[in-house]
C-alpha cells in the first residue's frame, strides 16, 4: 500500500507542518534534501520538452512548406471532391466542421416564470446515420425516373 498521502504531515520539532515527509517522519519520494539538490543539473532529466526539440507551430510551418496540408485543408479537398462518395464527403464536412465554426453550447432561456429551465438540443449520430440514409435513398430514387 502507498504511503503517498496528500494530507499527510510530519510535525516538527518547532510545531511547523511538513508535508515532504510522512508522519513517521520518513521523506516523501523525491522530496529529501539529498534528492532535491540533483533536480535540474547538468545530466538530470526535467520535466517538459527536450532542449532544441521543435514545438507544433514550428512543425506545422515546415509540414506547409514542404507543401503537406494541414488537416482542415485535407478534409476541404474531401468535400469538394465530387468523385468521392457522399457518405465520405459528409464525415469530412463533420469533422472539418470544428476547424470552421465555434462549437455551440447550451443555452439557458429565462421567462417571466420563477420555475424556467434550461434546455438542449442534441443531434445523436444515429440521427445523422438516418438522414444520410434518406438522402441516399432519395438519390437513388431519382436516378430510376
Amino acid at each position: 500500500m502507498s504511503k503517498d498521502y496528500q494530507n499527510e504531515f510530519f510535525l516538527e520539532a518547532d510545531g511547523t507542518k511538513n508535508f515532504d515527509k510522512y508522519a513517521d517522519g520518513m521523506w516523501k519520494q523525491g522530496k529529501s534534501p539529498e534528492a532535491k539538490k540533483h533536480h535540474f543539473q547538468k545530466g538530470h532529466k526535467s520535466p517538459g520538452r527536450p532542449v532544441g526539440s521543435k514545438n507544433k507551430k514550428t512543425l506545422r510551418q515546415e509540414l506547409l512548406e514542404k507543401g503537406g496540408m494541414t488537416p482542415a485543408e485535407f478534409l476541404a479537398t474531401v468535400v469538394n471532391d465530387e468523385n468521392a462518395n457522399m457518405g465520405q464527403r459528409i464525415r469530412a464536412a463533420e469533422a472539418a466542421a470544428k476547424f470552421y465554426d465555434a462549437s455551440l453550447s447550451s443555452v439557458e432561456i429565462h421567462t417571466d416564470e420563477e420555475e424556467a429551465a434550461p434546455f438542449n438540443i442534441f443531434i445523436s449520430p444515429k440521427a445523422v446515420d438516418k438522414a444520410i440514409k434518406d438522402a441516399k435513398k432519395d438519390d437513388d430514387g431519382d436516378d430510376e425516373e
